[in-house]
């Protein structure tokens, strides 16, 4: 993320109240610096890494992420029940309603299986061709297959050998 959400101060998620002129930085919001370790600086860019399970939040959040996080929350139930994650980049100026794609894996899932179903097939195989030429998110990023930092066509063909069906073909129960 660059820009705009660079210097953004917290992240609204989907039970988040909207800030308002008299509480900008109320109820239940993700302090982009805990995640971080940092305040984030205008014009750096960032490749963030969250686990979903273990997220950071604050009732209240002072400008300067004074002390720590109010506690921790598993967000991935509602991303299971709800089938989405709505992120939102505040800065206490303006919201950043910019698209933000997310990658996640389930810790028991097999190694290529991106899109958390249990199987390894064209799904997770259009996720990376999404992702070509781009630079992984970090060590674990899971559309790295072949761990060298970027997401290229020879993590497609890693994935294509790891794939359920021949040709990485669809099984009748991975059918939307």
């Amino acid at each position: 993320m660059t820009g705009a959400a660079a210097g953004a101060q917290f992240i609204l998620y989907n039970e988040s109240a909207l800030p308002t002129v008299a509480e900008p930085y109320s109820g239940n919001v993700i302090a982009l610096g805990d995640l971080l370790g940092a305040p984030p600086q205008p014009g750096q860019t960032y490749n963030l890494s969250v686990n979903l399970a273990k997220v950071p939040l604050r009732a209240r959040l002072a400008a300067a992420y004074p002390g720590r996080p109010d506690g921790v929350r598993d967000l991935l139930p509602m991303l299971r029940a709800q089938n989405r994650l709505d992120l939102l980049f505040g800065d206490g100026r303006a919201l950043d309603y910019s698209e933000l794609t997310l990658t996640y894996t389930v810790a028991r899932a097999p190694a290529g299986d991106l899109n958390g179903d249990m199987a390894v097939n064209r799904w997770d195989l259009g996720i990376i061709m999404a992702s070509l030429n781009t630079d992984a998110y970090g060590a674990e990023d899971p559309r790295d297959l072949d761990h060298d930092g970027r997401i290229t066509i020879a993590d497609a063909r890693e994935l294509v050998g790891r794939c359920d069906h021949a040709w990485c073909a669809y099984a009748e129960q991975d059918l939307p």
